[in-house]
């Protein structure tokens, strides 16, 4: 979001704060665009909410698993179900691609609405919206190889075992520091306005399959070819990943920025 923030026009900025200041119900993160971006995983770490299990409710919403031999993106989205109700409200099994339309389609329809359901309606289509096209652009929530999109597969680096997952998750995104402004700050230098072109071309779909691409071609291809649980021990490999990281930050950000200025019209 920080990334995203810097190419919204001024009135999706005045938008997405009324919004956030509209919202009754957030005490899982401070009340401002930057922070709101992790209160989809806050929320669905909790073990109740108004009789509701968050995660039982929404863990499904944060990826789709397409297959690395065989991609099905209907298998992988459950066949698309469809619901009368808001999106907050489910169904539970459904994907992130259906996810963010859903709520991109929302924010567009209620971010103005004088309606107390609809306005928060709104603010919990933004903060998921916000979320779920950062985790998109995040490899391994578009892909799957009987690991649960690497949780399951154990690799080990700086003589640590954690999981392919949480290597392309949370250890390169903190490699590039810790202040998520400074960091947008930094990455954002790189973005040229035909880079702003070129990444804001194509659908939803086109941006799934790009990452599924790069998690099958860049991530689990040489890995399991390799066959060294090391494999990113090695500075070349490191680096490179470092670098995907970078671009798929970038990318999230801009394209992110693009759904917003739309919706928020």
């Amino acid at each position: 979001m920080a990334i995203a923030w810097q190419h919204l026009t001024e009135h999706s900025q005045q938008a997405i704060q009324q919004l956030i200041d509209l919202d009754t119900d957030n005490t899982l993160t401070a009340k401002n665009p930057i922070a709101i971006a992790t209160w989809a995983d806050r929320y669905r770490s909790q073990k109740q909410v108004s009789g509701v299990n968050p995660y039982q409710q929404t863990h499904l919403w944060h990826f789709v698993d397409l297959d690395i031999d065989h991609p099905n993106l209907n298998e992988a989205c459950y066949q698309h179900p469809t619901s009368s109700g808001f999106a907050s409200a489910g169904p539970s099994h459904d994907c992130i691609v259906d996810k963010i339309e859903a709520f991109s389609r929302e924010l567009k329809l209620y971010h103005a609405s004088q309606r107390r359901d609809e306005q928060q309606e709104a603010v919990l289509a933004l903060k998921f919206l916000i979320h779920f096209v950062g985790d998109l652009h995040q490899p391994l929530h578009a892909s799957n190889h009987h690991d649960n999109g690497g949780n399951k597969l154990t690799i080990i680096v700086d003589h640590k075992k954690i999981s392919l997952h949480h290597f392309w998750d949370t250890t390169l995104v903190h490699s590039l520091g810790s202040d998520p402004v400074l960091i947008a700050q930094t990455l954002n230098q790189s973005i040229t306005e035909q880079v702003i072109h070129n990444w804001q071309r194509g659908s939803l779909i086109d941006w799934t399959r790009e990452s599924f691409k790069t998690a099958k071609e860049v991530i689990y291809t040489p890995l399991l070819m390799s066959g060294d649980s090391g494999y990113y021990n090695d500075p070349s490999h490191y680096n490179e990943a470092v670098s995907i990281v970078r671009i798929e930050l970038e990318e999230a950000g801009i394209r992110l920025a693009l759904l917003l200025n739309e919706d928020l019209r």
